[in-house]
């Protein structure tokens, strides 16, 4: 369902620029250069509510799979989940499915 995002991408890349913006974002030092949320979206297809959740839910069982603690893991997928509203496409932001 979200593999299509990354057809052609460099993934080493992603997953560079991925972790300063987690370690910045959680006020840790990082050198990585990065751009605004949506500046580093810009360029693919509109984020739907459901590519978003989907990337949650692989979070969720890859946290789950590797042993991370659930207190853990509940403050990580909430951390991700607070980004919603920077990163689906703004017409189509529905109510976060987890609160219903």
């Amino acid at each position: 369902m979200i593999g299509f995002f990354f057809t052609n991408r460099d993934i080493k890349l992603i997953a560079k620029k991925q972790t300063a913006f987690i370690l910045r974002a959680a006020g840790l030092p990082t050198s990585e250069e990065i751009r605004p949320l949506g500046q580093a979206h810009a360029p693919l297809p509109p984020i739907l509510p459901g590519f978003f959740y989907r990337r949650i839910k692989i979070l969720e069982q890859v946290l789950s799979e590797r042993g991370v603690p659930a207190n853990d893991s509940l403050i990580w997928l909430d951390f991700e989940r607070s980004f919603s509203a920077a990163v689906i496409a703004p017409s189509s932001a529905p109510p976060n499915p987890s609160s219903q």
